[in-house]
């Protein structure tokens, strides 16, 4: 089969063709997607830190009407999707939507109803990638600053649920279009 020299040829070129330019490309490809994660995941960590010290500040001076103030302000970012602050039940205490406060997040919410309804992803914080959105879910444990005004036994007091859009590359490398 293989046997003129014409044919070997083609297969040498074939073989160092795949390997001289489908394996770089392989390896680009999901450097992009990794370095696209990290983005996000870096975003998302950044806006978790900003809203959970911002609103510690105001709480621990005892001035909670800030919370939604801060949350609206934040949310005013382009690639902020949506904020709220759940309670451990799954209501929506505040929301950067006025409408969704005081709703169960699984009514106003199609991507979260498998993570309320198994709660060992509230115990940690969860991001992952679902319709074009990363979702970060965290959780406002019950520190002793906190206990002054919340003298709850529960360890967690509520929950940060923030969805970031995809950039529009990876919107274009994850979807083709």
């Amino acid at each position: 089969m293989y046997k003129s020299v014409k044919s070997k040829f083609i297969i040498l070129i074939l073989t160092i063709v795949i390997f001289g330019a489908g394996i770089p490309t392989f390896f680009l490809l999901s450097q992009l997607k990794d370095n696209f994660q990290q983005r996000s995941f870096v975003m998302l960590d950044v806006t978790l830190d900003m809203l959970t010290n911002s609103i510690m500040s105001y709480l621990s001076i005892g001035d909670s009407k800030k919370v939604q103030q801060i949350i609206s302000s934040v949310a005013e970012n382009k690639s902020i999707y949506h904020i709220r602050l759940v309670s451990p039940s799954g209501i929506i205490l505040q929301s950067s939507l006025a409408d969704e406060k005081g709703k169960s997040l699984e009514e106003v919410t199609d991507g979260h109803s498998e993570i309320l309804k198994n709660n060992e992803f509230f115990n940690n914080d969860l991001e992952i990638k679902r319709n074009g959105y990363y979702i970060a879910l965290h959780a406002i444990h019950n520190k002793k600053s906190c206990q002054k005004c919340h003298k709850t036994n529960t360890s967690i007091l509520a929950y940060f649920d923030i969805d970031t859009k995809l950039t529009p590359a990876e919107k274009k490398f994850y979807t083709g279009a």
